[in-house]
């Protein structure tokens, strides 16, 4: 063997250093980092332990100083602490709304400046609004003594006749229940969930009689008025507050929708033999008959409806006057006043007299289309008789269709609005708006700029009118907005 071939069969150290290692030394060798990397220690390391023996090698060497009596008093009280945490996670954590809104949502209209600021001037109408019936007043804790049910239009200074004249609220004329709902409305329109829960509280103290745990039979319609905001205002801020006090209230009313006389009141009624012809004719009139009976007006249908989708004892109770309420359109037009759960009938007219009430029929009609049960010739007799007058009477003769009273009804007008942005009926929006626009205070005194007045008292203005009319015009812009 030449030398050169004695050192080709000797390993040399360069050799040896450039060979490849062996297979299963692969994972001994950490992984390089890439070209512009710095080597960094992962952030877990990976064990063939499974978690619990990690653990109770921790607590072995966590015992090791100890005593094993001692261990043994420690270990199940340490257990005992995990148990109750998971205990108090999983059942005494509080409800996220765990309550599905599945009744037929109702549209609320949104009060931001867009839909409630005035053409013109600076002055949103809300605003003036507030300050008329005084509901900025700083004593938070006086809702109910802060403001009124009416303003009027007086001088700002009593004693002197040539002093500015503003709207004052009328101290005489405190809220009333069915005020401080609508006041709830308005907040529930604005978003503002302090103001709304804090003027809920203040009403339930308010009116302890008709929304209380103690409140009379009598007051199932306040009570199906209250409700109905309890369920807007979940569709806003679906929170357990607002179902654990939506089930009280419906516990307390089924034992009486079980049964249909529960929920009469006694009325007297004439019976009066119609004239064909004209209301001038005289009607022929019997002695009072003394009846029970349901009055239609005050049957929320979609309260009920939200109600069945809770409890399922409001099924057959929602079904049942859901027919009642459909088959009450008479050949007029108008709908009838009351059901008279004894003879299973109806009374087509209140009290005495031979007429239909405008308000209570388009109650009825607004209730139908918010369970989506309504007709389109709903308004149809209603169209006809803004187009032949120009305003809705407060009451007409069901057979020929005459005014049996002289005042037209605000409050009637503004319910068809509102049926109008319900069906969508734009022929009865336009009528409504011309004949608010006759009952609107103008520009000839910038205080009362878009206040309504009911006819024949410009000088005086109610609550329930001006703030049902601002929701209206928030809804009407909103739809004038959507593309």
């Amino acid at each position: 063997m030449t030398q050169e071939a004695s050192e080709h069969g000797k390993s040399s150290p360069i050799a040896e250093e450039s060979s490849p290692p062996a297979p299963d030394k692969l994972k001994d060798y950490p992984i390089p980092p890439m070209p512009g990397q710095v080597a960094r220690k992962p952030l877990l390391e990976k064990v063939d332990r499974k978690f619990g023996e990690n653990f109770f090698a921790w607590l072995s060497r966590l015992a090791g100083p100890l005593h094993g009596k001692c261990l043994r008093l420690i270990l199940p009280l340490f257990l005992l602490i995990i148990a109750l945490l998971l205990a108090s996670f999983f059942f005494l954590r509080p409800q996220e709304a765990g309550d599905t809104l599945t009744w037929r949502p109702l549209f609320i209209p949104q009060l931001q400046k867009s839909s409630y600021q005035l053409l013109s001037g600076e002055e949103a109408l809300l605003d003036r609004l507030n300050r008329a019936f005084q509901l900025e007043s700083p004593e938070a804790g006086l809702v109910f003594d802060a403001y009124a049910d009416q303003a009027y239009l007086g001088h700002a200074q009593p004693d002197q006749p040539g002093s500015a004249l503003v709207f004052q609220a009328n101290p005489q004329a405190p809220l009333s229940l069915e005020d401080g709902l609508l006041h709830l409305k308005i907040l529930l329109a604005q978003k503002d969930k302090k103001a709304f829960t804090q003027a809920q509280d203040q009403i339930c103290t308010a009116f302890p009689d008709q929304l209380g745990p103690e409140a009379g039979p009598e007051s199932w319609p306040e009570q199906l008025s209250y409700l109905r905001l309890l369920f807007l205002a979940c569709q806003v801020w679906p929170e357990d507050a607002f179902f654990i006090e939506i089930d009280r209230v419906s516990k307390d009313l089924l034992p009486l929708f079980d049964q249909d006389l529960a929920l009469a009141q006694h009325e007297n009624f004439e019976e009066v033999i119609p004239s064909l012809v004209s209301s001038n004719d005289q009607e022929t009139a019997s002695p009072d008959r003394r009846l029970e009976v349901v009055s239609l007006q005050k049957l929320d249908l979609w309260v009920l409806r939200a109600l069945a989708s809770r409890d399922s004892a409001w099924q057959a109770i929602a079904d049942k006057w859901l027919s009642i309420a459909q088959e009450a359109r008479l050949d007029s037009g108008f709908y009838a006043y009351a059901w008279e759960p004894e003879t299973q009938s109806y009374v087509p007219s209140a009290g005495g007299g031979f007429q239909a009430d405008s308000l209570a029929s388009l109650i009825q009609i607004r209730s139908l289309w918010e369970v989506g049960a309504g007709r389109p010739d709903d308004l149809v007799i209603f169209n006809q008789l803004l187009m032949a007058s120009g305003q809705l009477y407060a009451a007409y003769n069901p057979i020929n269709l005459t005014p049996s009273v002289e005042t037209p009804s605000l409050p009637a007008l503004l319910v068809y609005k509102e049926i109008s942005l319900l069906s969508g009926q734009s022929l009865s929006l336009s009528l409504a708006n011309q004949s608010l626009k006759l009952l609107t205070r103008g520009d000839s005194l910038p205080a009362g700029q878009g206040f309504l007045f009911r006819p024949g008292q410009a000088d005086r203005y109610y609550f329930q009118d001006n703030y049902q009319n601002i929701l209206l015009l928030a809804w009407e812009q909103s739809l004038k907005s959507t593309p």
